[in-house]
């Protein structure tokens, strides 16, 4: 039921059609800003083009209750927009497109039965401001993720609430007053409408409510993959502990295998001294700071780096008693070696001499700095300067950085991403008390 025109109403008339198109560009702008909530946009002028488009139509578009002609063209060309020109799996552009769209269109429905479609018009800068200001409180967090199975289920959550804002828009008429049944005009003004202001009201309730959802799921989520992450360097350093324990053990029966060599025919003294030469401990191990965790994780990558023919510079002045967990010591090096040796291992053997990490590392004064370099590859891709995995499958690939930042971000340190001429760094900085 649209309000009369008051006096003021009458007198901005003149200035509305103004008025309208000046707050165009706003609203487009914080509806564009509303789905960049949830998803990524892609780059280039063309798909920039493309999102203007949608949420033009999204943000301008008028809605009425039984008027099929705008809402379904609408619902439809914004979600195929957002699905072209955002970077994110399939679901999660059809989750964040539909819960974006029926918002706006539910809220553009309410309203312009509620108020005169003159006033409505430029209302919608001020409007899509709110529900932005309102969307933006359910942000994900550069580290909160969620499967596509999770955003399958919220789109099909998403349905119930949709399947009200279009059975409300389209299934009702946009009124009976033509009919010639006043009693019938009556129910209808006085039963049906307040219903169906209900049920849009309920209908974006849920919304809001799936938003709700997909915050807590993707915390969930993200803590279920920490604890992955952190089991997997806990056994990992355990691994390493154990294996330099046997190594300091067998050292240490050292002594009785050179006597058990003095009573051994010539022919079996070759056999054992080469089964001594193939064991682990008198392989390369080296000494590389005070730091026993720090050395250990260092000796196992060597392998790995004399076979790739990487120069290997390190300068290390880390103590035993730095106030680090030792599993979070290994993290940080041992991922930040692993990334380093991948990228080196890209280069053909041509270019060996490209083969190079640099890494330096020393706690002094409270103070943990560790800075690792090494080339970058045209074969690993770059996104906003920052370096991600070359593996077809990226979602189960490229955590060496994410569980870096896990580990560091236990002592509110920072980490340091910079692609300049070729080189990656990464540069860790923590204030440990």
């Amino acid at each position: 039921m649209l309000l009369p025109h008051s006096p003021i109403t009458r007198q901005l008339l003149p200035f509305l059609p103004i008025l309208s198109w000046a707050f165009m560009p706003v609203a487009t702008f914080f509806c564009l800003k509303s789905v960049g909530v949830f998803l990524v946009p892609r780059k280039g002028k063309f798909w920039f083009l493309l999102r203007i488009i949608g949420a033009f139509l999204l943000s301008g578009m008028v809605i009425f209750i039984g008027d099929p002609d705008n809402f379904i063209p609408t619902l439809l060309i914004f979600s195929v927009t957002t699905c072209f020109s955002y970077e994110n799996s399939l679901w999660q552009k059809l989750t964040a497109a539909f819960i974006t769209a029926s918002l706006g269109l539910s809220v553009s429905a309410l309203l312009s039965e509620l108020f005169p479609i003159e006033l409505w018009s430029p209302m919608r800068g001020f409007i899509w401001l709110l529900l932005f200001l309102s969307i933006r409180r359910y942000h994900l967090q550069d580290d909160y993720q969620l499967s596509d199975s999770l955003w399958k289920l919220l789109f099909f959550l998403n349905l119930t609430p949709l399947g009200i804002v279009i059975a409300v828009c389209l299934g009702f008429p946009l009124s009976v007053a033509g009919e010639n049944n006043p009693a019938l005009s009556l129910f209808y003004l006085k039963t049906v409408e307040p219903v169906l202001y209900i049920l849009l009201l309920l209908a974006i309730l849920s919304f809001y409510g799936l938003l709700g959802a997909i915050k807590t799921l993707a915390r969930q989520y993200r803590m279920e993959r920490d604890q992955v992450l952190y089991e997997t360097n806990r056994q990992y350093y355990l691994q390493l502990e154990q294996t330099q324990f046997e190594i300091r053990k067998f050292r240490h029966d050292m002594v009785h295998h050179l006597q058990a060599l003095t009573f051994l025919s010539e022919d079996k003294r070759t056999d054992y001294l080469k089964d001594l030469l193939d064991h682990p401990s008198l392989k390369y191990s080296a000494s590389f700071c005070q730091n026993q965790t720090v050395n250990a994780v260092i000796n196992a990558k060597m392998s790995r780096i004399r076979k790739a023919s990487i120069d290997f510079h390190c300068k290390l002045s880390i103590p035993e008693d730095i106030p680090m967990e030792k599993i979070d010591l290994c993290t940080i090096f041992a991922n930040c070696l692993d990334n380093a040796i991948d990228a080196c291992e890209k280069f053909p053997q041509i270019v060996s001499f490209m083969k190079t990490i640099s890494l330096d590392a020393r706690y002094d004064k409270g103070i943990f700095l560790l800075q690792c370099k090494n080339p970058l590859p045209d074969s690993l891709l770059t996104e906003d300067g920052k370096p991600v995995t070359s593996k077809p499958d990226r979602k189960n690939h490229g955590i060496g950085i994410p569980s870096i930042r896990k580990a560091v971000k236990r002592y509110h340190g920072t980490v340091e991403l910079t692609v300049r001429e070729g080189e990656f760094t990464i540069l860790v900085n923590i204030i440990l008390s």
